[in-house]
């Protein structure tokens, strides 16, 4: 009889009259966006929904999708969540994807032009409580780990080779200028991490003519030769976030036969996307939160009281010791 009292004293305390959290508020909800529509993100949001089920709401929306993320809010919202953080699985800030989410979260006053110069109208979003947008992946140092770890099982003598990022060009041509710096940026931090000689990036397009498609992967010969005569040997990562996204820019028909080192792994699926995420959550809760404006629906741009989050401080990567580089030249 004591041991079923003992086990029944849990089931009796008041706490536990109703299911967990059923009357109570929960401080945070999660709305993960992203692109979805593969295995690859298919794996991740069930691994994600495993991670929070036990502590924190979750929910997935697609990335710029209006309809999607408000039903993601409202899900949340249903929960009983105090904030509602959406992290956005990406690689960078700024895109048009990007662009969108910030209008619909009243971040950004006017949405940003279409494909015919028509500025896209969704309705912005309603929430019932505070809506924090968090970072992308970026040069998180998470993320810098996950890309050298793709980049070392192609490695056979470090001091002679060089990292070449491969990613989707953006269609502006400011948006282009924006990616190669970002993107060549985090190259080097992704070279110091693997202890690599060399680094680069390289935007490839593929939504053009055949012709201007052509033109774009001569850019990328060139720009492995340039790799391959400074430093050696190359190893072409790409940036992007699933086969799906390198099927749409025919990376690997564009390396085929370049004399080069690569195997088409991408960003997803990766454990450390969890730990990312946690992150991001537990950095974009302790921001200030500040609730979008009222009646903000509709295509009328409303005045914005939200801000988009401070860049978030990470201690530096600290460079491996001097490697000999062969040549004079530093081609990056």
């Amino acid at each position: 009889m004591p041991l079923l009292l003992a086990a029944l004293l849990p089931l009796l305390s008041p706490l536990n009259a109703a299911p967990p959290g059923a009357l109570q508020d929960k401080p945070v909800g999660v709305l993960l966006l992203g692109e979805g529509g593969s295995p690859e993100w298919d794996r991740t949001v069930a691994d994600l929904r495993r991670v929070f089920s036990d502590r924190t709401p979750f929910e997935f929306a697609a990335l710029a999708d209006g309809r999607d993320m408000q039903r993601g809010i409202d899900a949340l919202a249903r929960q009983r969540v105090k904030t509602i953080v959406l992290v956005p699985l990406a690689i960078f800030a700024f895109g048009e994807e990007m662009d969108e989410t910030r209008y619909l979260l009243g971040i950004s006053k006017r949405p940003p032009a279409g494909d015919a110069a028509q500025p896209l109208a969704q309705a912005r979003l309603n929430s019932p409580c505070p809506l924090v947008l968090a970072r992308p992946l970026e040069a998180d140092p998470i993320f810098v780990d996950l890309l050298a770890s793709r980049a070392k099982p192609l490695s056979r003598e470090p001091s002679g080779e060089a990292l070449l990022l491969v990613g989707q060009a953006p269609e502006r041509l400011d948006a282009r200028a924006r990616w190669l710096a970002s993107a060549s940026d985090l190259a080097e931090k992704v070279r110091q991490r693997a202890g690599l000689a060399g680094a680069g990036a390289y935007a490839l397009r593929s939504a053009l003519p055949e012709e201007q498609i052509e033109l774009s992967r001569a850019g990328l010969r060139r720009k492995v030769r340039e790799l391959r005569q400074a430093y050696g040997a190359v190893l072409i990562v790409p940036l992007a976030l699933t086969t799906m996204d390198t099927d749409q820019m025919r990376l690997a028909e564009a390396v085929d036969g370049l004399f080069a080192r690569y195997d088409g792994k991408t960003i997803l699926p990766d454990a450390r996307i969890a730990r990312w995420t946690e992150q991001s959550v537990a950095l974009a809760a302790e921001l200030p939160v500040l609730r979008l404006p009222a009646g903000a629906t509709g295509a009328s741009p409303a005045p914005s009281p939200l801000a988009a989050p401070p860049p978030l401080n990470h201690s530096p990567i600290e460079p491996p010791p001097a490697l000999a580089r062969p040549g004079e030249q530093n081609h990056d």
